[in-house]
Protein backbone atom coordinates (compact mmCIF):
# COMPACT_ATOMS: atom_id res chain seq x y z
CA UNK A 1 0.00 0.00 0.00
CA UNK A 2 1.48 3.51 -0.66
CA UNK A 3 -0.39 6.57 0.30
CA UNK A 4 -0.21 9.42 -2.19
CA UNK A 5 0.41 12.97 -0.87
CA UNK A 6 0.47 16.15 -3.10
CA UNK A 7 4.59 16.08 -3.60
CA UNK A 8 5.40 12.82 -2.60
CA UNK A 9 4.49 8.78 -1.90
CA UNK A 10 5.03 7.09 1.07
CA UNK A 11 5.02 3.18 1.91
CA UNK A 12 4.12 1.28 4.79
CA UNK A 13 7.13 1.47 6.21
CA UNK A 14 6.83 5.62 6.28
CA UNK A 15 9.80 5.77 4.16
CA UNK A 16 9.43 8.80 1.04
CA UNK A 17 9.08 7.10 -1.91
CA UNK A 18 10.66 9.03 -4.94
CA UNK A 19 8.53 12.66 -5.43
CA UNK A 20 6.28 12.23 -8.58
CA UNK A 21 5.83 14.70 -11.14
CA UNK A 22 4.57 16.08 -14.31
CA UNK A 23 7.55 14.75 -16.48
CA UNK A 24 9.53 11.79 -16.64
CA UNK A 25 12.58 10.67 -17.04
CA UNK A 26 12.79 7.72 -19.71
CA UNK A 27 16.27 5.82 -19.80
CA UNK A 28 16.26 3.30 -22.83
CA UNK A 29 18.35 0.08 -22.57
CA UNK A 30 19.38 -2.65 -25.14
CA UNK A 31 18.78 -0.40 -27.92
CA UNK A 32 18.60 -2.97 -31.24
CA UNK A 33 16.18 -0.52 -33.16
CA UNK A 34 15.75 3.47 -33.43
CA UNK A 35 14.16 5.26 -31.00
CA UNK A 36 12.32 8.57 -32.60
CA UNK A 37 10.62 11.04 -31.04
CA UNK A 38 7.15 10.13 -33.17
CA UNK A 39 7.34 6.16 -31.23
CA UNK A 40 8.29 7.91 -28.17
CA UNK A 41 5.25 10.21 -28.42
CA UNK A 42 2.80 7.12 -29.60
CA UNK A 43 4.19 4.94 -26.33
CA UNK A 44 3.31 7.90 -23.29
CA UNK A 45 0.31 9.74 -24.93
CA UNK A 46 -1.68 5.87 -24.51
CA UNK A 47 -2.07 7.05 -21.40
CA UNK A 48 -3.08 10.59 -21.83
CA UNK A 49 -2.01 13.89 -23.91
CA UNK A 50 1.80 14.20 -24.25
CA UNK A 51 2.50 18.17 -23.79
CA UNK A 52 6.67 18.00 -24.79
CA UNK A 53 9.54 15.62 -25.69
CA UNK A 54 12.99 15.83 -25.34
CA UNK A 55 15.46 13.28 -26.60
CA UNK A 56 19.19 13.41 -25.45
CA UNK A 57 22.44 11.23 -25.15
CA UNK A 58 24.03 10.39 -21.45
CA UNK A 59 25.86 8.07 -20.40
CA UNK A 60 26.29 6.21 -23.88
CA UNK A 61 22.46 5.55 -23.71
CA UNK A 62 19.58 7.27 -24.82
CA UNK A 63 16.86 9.23 -22.61
CA UNK A 64 14.08 10.90 -22.92
CA UNK A 65 11.98 14.11 -20.87
CA UNK A 66 8.21 13.45 -21.18
CA UNK A 67 5.80 16.11 -20.03
CA UNK A 68 2.25 15.64 -18.97
CA UNK A 69 -0.25 18.15 -18.06
CA UNK A 70 -0.15 16.77 -14.68
CA UNK A 71 1.38 14.79 -12.05
CA UNK A 72 -1.89 12.06 -12.39
CA UNK A 73 -1.40 10.87 -15.97
CA UNK A 74 2.56 10.92 -15.45
CA UNK A 75 1.74 8.61 -12.37
CA UNK A 76 -0.34 6.28 -14.38
CA UNK A 77 1.98 6.03 -17.40
CA UNK A 78 5.12 5.64 -15.12
CA UNK A 79 3.29 2.34 -13.48
CA UNK A 80 2.02 0.63 -16.74
CA UNK A 81 5.03 1.64 -18.89
CA UNK A 82 7.90 1.13 -16.20
CA UNK A 83 10.52 -2.20 -17.34
CA UNK A 84 8.57 -2.72 -20.38
CA UNK A 85 9.50 -2.77 -23.92
CA UNK A 86 8.99 -0.50 -26.33
CA UNK A 87 9.51 -3.49 -29.18
CA UNK A 88 8.83 -7.45 -29.09
CA UNK A 89 12.05 -9.73 -27.82
CA UNK A 90 12.65 -7.42 -24.76
CA UNK A 91 14.21 -4.53 -27.30
CA UNK A 92 13.95 -1.06 -26.08
CA UNK A 93 13.42 -1.57 -22.73
CA UNK A 94 12.22 1.06 -20.86
CA UNK A 95 13.27 2.79 -17.50
CA UNK A 96 11.00 5.15 -16.07
CA UNK A 97 11.75 8.19 -13.10
CA UNK A 98 10.20 11.23 -11.87
CA UNK A 99 12.03 14.47 -13.10
CA UNK A 100 12.67 17.46 -10.94
CA UNK A 101 11.33 19.70 -14.05
CA UNK A 102 7.99 20.51 -14.08
CA UNK A 103 7.81 22.50 -17.30
CA UNK A 104 10.30 21.69 -20.16
CA UNK A 105 11.68 24.28 -22.26
CA UNK A 106 11.59 22.96 -26.29
CA UNK A 107 13.58 25.96 -27.74
CA UNK A 108 13.66 24.24 -31.54
CA UNK A 109 11.05 21.14 -32.72
CA UNK A 110 13.20 19.20 -33.98
CA UNK A 111 13.78 15.24 -34.89
CA UNK A 112 15.05 15.19 -30.96
CA UNK A 113 12.56 17.48 -29.34
CA UNK A 114 8.76 18.60 -29.53
CA UNK A 115 6.54 20.99 -28.13
CA UNK A 116 3.36 19.48 -28.61
CA UNK A 117 1.07 22.17 -27.35
CA UNK A 118 1.58 25.02 -30.15
CA UNK A 119 -0.63 24.11 -33.00
CA UNK A 120 0.89 24.02 -36.06
CA UNK A 121 4.41 24.24 -35.73
CA UNK A 122 6.47 23.57 -38.70
CA UNK A 123 9.81 20.91 -37.52
CA UNK A 124 12.98 22.44 -37.90
CA UNK A 125 16.07 20.72 -39.98
CA UNK A 126 18.95 20.70 -38.09
CA UNK A 127 20.89 21.27 -40.71
CA UNK A 128 20.89 24.38 -43.19
CA UNK A 129 19.42 23.32 -46.62
CA UNK A 130 21.38 24.84 -49.82
CA UNK A 131 18.06 25.22 -51.21
CA UNK A 132 16.62 27.40 -48.45
CA UNK A 133 13.16 26.38 -46.21
CA UNK A 134 11.75 23.79 -47.14
CA UNK A 135 7.89 23.45 -47.59
CA UNK A 136 6.22 21.81 -44.69
CA UNK A 137 3.40 18.88 -45.69
CA UNK A 138 0.07 19.71 -46.03
CA UNK A 139 -1.26 15.86 -45.80
CA UNK A 140 -2.05 14.08 -42.60
CA UNK A 141 -0.08 13.37 -40.00
CA UNK A 142 3.28 11.48 -39.96
CA UNK A 143 3.87 7.42 -40.74
CA UNK A 144 4.96 6.22 -37.68
CA UNK A 145 8.15 3.88 -39.31
CA UNK A 146 8.01 1.72 -36.11
CA UNK A 147 4.61 0.44 -35.59
CA UNK A 148 4.17 -1.53 -32.62
CA UNK A 149 0.92 -3.56 -31.52
CA UNK A 150 2.06 -4.22 -27.67
CA UNK A 151 4.38 -3.91 -25.10
CA UNK A 152 6.47 -7.15 -23.81
CA UNK A 153 7.99 -7.67 -20.76
CA UNK A 154 11.29 -9.57 -19.79
CA UNK A 155 8.71 -11.41 -16.96
CA UNK A 156 6.96 -12.99 -19.89
CA UNK A 157 7.38 -16.59 -20.76
CA UNK A 158 9.10 -17.45 -23.84
CA UNK A 159 6.80 -18.98 -26.94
Amino acid sequence: MVFRYKYFSVGLDGKKLEPESNVLLASIENMQYAVTLDVLHMVFSSFGPVQKIAMFDKNGGLQALIQYPDVQTAVVAKEALEGHCIYDGGFCKLHLSYSRHSDLSIKVNNDRSRDYTIPNTVMMNPQPSILGQQPSATHGPPAHPYPWSSFCSNNRPSA
